[in-house]
């Protein structure tokens, strides 16, 4: 159940700005499970083709 205070709390559960706190809040596994790697290494992978895909079209555009 979703509580909101205005004001400010002396409680540690006090979250002072959510964006930060969701944003930064996360699991070591996420980076460290063999899968979520690969994934991570596949995601790389298809940026940079895609990316040299992007540079390859601008190049043969602009020399014509």
């Amino acid at each position: 159940m979703l509580r909101i205070f205005y004001g400010e709390l002396d409680t540690p559960e006090y979250i002072f700005n959510p964006d930060v706190y969701f944003n930064n809040t996360y699991d070591d596994e996420w980076i460290t499970d063999q899968m979520s790697r690969i994934n991570i290494i596949i995601y790389a992978i298809q940026i940079t083709k895609c990316l040299n895909y992007i540079n390859t079209c601008f190049f043969l555009r602009n020399a014509i």
